[in-house]
């Protein structure tokens, strides 16, 4: 499917032919519920068993899950401590405490914790149709589970809980919809991890680590940075980071004063350097009252976060504000490049956190970062090694654009189809394997 896709492509809603049903999900007629529980964690008896046991952090939020496994395992005799119930496999399980409206279908036979209910078909429903309409009506879900610490939505709601019927045959060709859609979204999550990986490697090839203490090539020399030996050509020096520009660190200007907030300056924190490569916008903004409480750097500065989840890397693509969190490195040297620099900082981003200070949250000081050796190549071999990464994350922005359009389409598709607003009652869609095995 391209970009371009449309429902037309799918469905033809001219003609209703089959009317759709509104169940409730503690209808007995079509589903048996099981529930899950945790056996007593002291008890080594109950644990490491033959009986695959599932936990609410192994399911991501916002997808179908297919669980083929899981990383504990239970007894016999712990199923029997608890009351927890095999769910049987192909079924819709459905977390209802905290993170509400998790869905998954489990491929084998397992038992739960107590923050999911599980939904095996008797008759009537596609297991994949149903876990994707569980998976639209998570806004719903939460709703009816309340607005407390911890929200809960109890068997006794969640069998009061309304959900259309299509006929069967009508679920399968939405299922078969969906499910072509999230193979896409597999697939282009897939190639997205595949470049990152191999860009990776490439990076540690570009600095030239070396794998052995023993190798020796012509034209080239070895270095150390901090624990790391790379072999490296000779024309690389070492310097440190101070020598090649200022190095800023950010501030926060007082939240107590709104008026400090809500302007045009991106206000930049570590969340944001995680996202992308170069930064232009953010969450947050400055107003020129906060600019002037806080510390502005140009385009084209170098951010590294050195507080908390130390190491995250990114380019100023505008001026910015950051908050206290982040040492940036402010350019003055021409014959160095940022983007040089930014992947560097990348290969060098586990050092750097083992240099954080032993405290409840760790920091690398600004003293100490200014002071970290870096390579400084010739600007050609640095112009070098900047294109053939940056090919690869034109690759993975590319593809996560792709990855953005596709999610988007399935929100839509999901909206229209799961609604009963456009039917597919008259369309010839082939039903795959993958999908008539659900139901």
């Amino acid at each position: 499917m391209t970009e371009e896709a449309t429902l037309d492509e799918f469905v033809n809603d001219d003609e209703h032919e089959m009317e759709w049903e509104t169940i409730q999900l503690g209808d007995e007629s079509y589903f048996t519920r099981y529930s899950g529980d945790t056996p007593t964690k002291s008890n080594s008896d109950y644990w490491n068993g033959e009986i695959p046991w599932l936990s609410n952090s192994e399911v991501q939020d916002g997808k179908v899950n297919l669980i083929y496994n899981t990383e504990e395992s239970i007894t016999e005799s712990g199923l029997e401590n608890c009351t927890a119930k095999i769910v049987p496999e192909k079924s819709v399980i459905l977390s209802c405490t905290a993170s509400i409206g998790k869905v998954g279908i489990n491929q084998k036979r397992m038992a739960t914790n107590q923050q999911f209910n599980s939904f095996g078909i008797k008759r009537g429903f596609n297991s994949y149709y149903l876990a994707n309409k569980f998976l639209s009506m998570k806004n719903e879900l939460e709703t009816i589970g309340g607005s407390t610490t911890h929200n809960h939505l109890s068997v006794y709601l969640l069998d009061k809980v309304e959900i259309e019927k299509p006929p069967l045959p009508e679920q399968r060709k939405i299922a078969t919809i969906l499910y072509t859609i999230d193979r896409a979204i597999k697939n282009t999550e897939s190639i997205i991890e595949q470049i990152g990986t191999v860009q990776s490697g490439l990076l540690r090839n570009l600095f030239g680590k070396r794998k052995t203490t023993t190798d020796s090539n012509s034209g080239t020399k070895v270095e150390r940075l901090g624990p790391k030996v790379f072999r490296v050509p000779a024309s690389w020096e070492v310097t440190e980071i101070d020598s090649i520009g200022r190095v800023v660190t950010g501030d926060t200007p007082s939240t107590e004063n709104e008026d400090n907030f809500g302007g045009d300056l991106p206000f930049v924190s570590p969340e944001t350097l995680s996202q992308r490569k170069y930064v232009r916008t953010s969450e947050r903004t400055l107003s020129e009252k906060g600019r002037n409480e806080a510390k502005p750097i140009p385009e084209g500065s170098v951010m590294t976060s050195c507080i908390g989840n130390i190491g995250r890397v990114a380019i100023a693509d505008r001026e910015v504000t950051t908050n206290q969190q982040i040492n940036s490195v402010v350019i003055e040297k021409s014959e160095y490049l940022p983007e040089f620099l930014y992947y560097h900082l990348q290969l060098l981003s586990g050092f750097i956190e083992s240099q954080a200070g032993q405290t409840t949250i760790p920091i690398v000081n600004k003293s100490s970062f200014q002071s970290f050796d870096i390579f400084k190549p010739p600007i050609e071999e640095q112009q070098r090694v900047v294109d053939v990464l940056s090919a690869y994350d034109e690759g993975r922005r590319i593809n996560r654009q792709h990855l953005s359009v596709l999610k988007r389409l399935k929100r839509g598709l999901m909206q229209d189809l799961l609604s009963g607003t456009v039917r597919t009652t008259v369309t010839n869609i082939e039903v795959p394997d993958e999908i008539a095995q659900y139901g």
